[in-house]
């Protein structure tokens, strides 16, 4: 679950308000009105990109789904921005698996540890990841240059 905040103080300040409402509403609406949430985010605010989380989702790592990233962000809400995982997710004690976090849409890794690449090229050769997943990222960082060169920030 993520929310669109500006700072990591307003992060972990929402992240801890939803951890006190957990215990009093059901998870299961709790889960909609994030998504809900989100997806005015995304809708309305038009960002650049976005951060997938480093936390298990229905037990896989929000930085691995497919379903997230690519049905969620992009089919569903029009996302056509960059997707970036969040910061580590790839360390391995965090148990993101870099290759799938390329095939699930995120089109960064953040920040980029030591053994990612190495990761990334062995699921290529191995044909776990495809040369249209890797484009499709290539493709998203170009567009996010493109779009971050016309405006004023």
């Amino acid at each position: 679950m993520r929310i669109a905040v500006d700072s990591e103080f307003e992060r972990k300040n929402a992240l801890l308000n939803l951890q006190r409402n957990r215990d009093e509403e059901d998870p299961i609406k709790a889960c909609l009105k994030a998504k809900e949430a989100n997806e005015i985010a995304v809708k309305e605010g038009n960002p650049v990109s976005i951060m997938t989380s480093y936390n298990l989702i229905n037990g896989i790592h929000a930085a691995n789904s497919k379903d997230l990233c690519m049905t969620v962000a992009r089919k569903e809400w029009g996302f056509d921005g960059a997707i970036m995982s969040d910061w580590n997710t790839t360390v391995p004690e965090d148990g993101s698996v870099p290759w799938k976090c390329v095939a699930a849409g995120n089109d960064i890794i953040m920040p980029g540890n030591p053994d990612d690449d190495k990761n990334i090229r062995q699921a290529y050769k191995e044909g776990k990841l495809t040369e249209e997943e890797i484009r499709n990222c290539a493709g998203h960082l170009v567009s996010m240059i493109r779009r971050l060169e016309r405006t004023d920030c």
